[in-house]
């Protein structure tokens, strides 16, 4: 029995390795579940930016007056996958926001800013948003 070398692992080893990959993968999906967020997030500015571009177009066209209702903007929205469609969020300048179904709401001020508030926590810091000052979006 002495010729003979050991080729098995021992049970330790085995355990030892289970949880490395487990830390590993633990940390890596976490990571991978923010990654798809923000691709998810992407969608949403998109039609921020659409309907701000389409609402300074109608305030050019309209003497400074602006839009008070979406339907009054020239902006065709295609079919959203992961957000209700934008409304005109109350506050001193008109700005847009749009819910991530239920979770955290994006709003785009008149300056191009785009804020994020609710969901999470840490969510909207974690996929690089500023907060909103002030707390969560109303519509008008």
């Amino acid at each position: 029995m002495d010729d003979k070398t050991k080729n098995a692992f021992s049970l330790i080893e085995i355990l030892i390795t289970v949880i490395i990959v487990g830390i590993v993968a633990s940390v890596a999906f976490t990571k991978f579940g923010v990654m798809v967020e923000k691709s998810h997030a992407k969608e949403g500015d998109q039609i921020l930016y659409a309907m701000l571009t389409s609402q300074k177009r109608y305030a050019v066209e309209h003497d400074g007056v602006y839009a008070t209702a979406v339907s009054q903007l020239d902006a065709t929205l295609p079919a959203l996958a992961y957000f209700a469609p934008p409304f005109i969020a109350s506050g001193p300048q008109p700005r847009f926001a749009i819910i991530r179904n239920g979770s955290y709401t994006l709003s785009i001020s008149s300056s191009g800013v785009v804020t994020c508030s609710g969901g999470p926590t840490g969510l909207c810091e974690k996929m690089g948003y500023d907060l909103t000052p002030g707390g969560p979006i109303s519509p008008l």
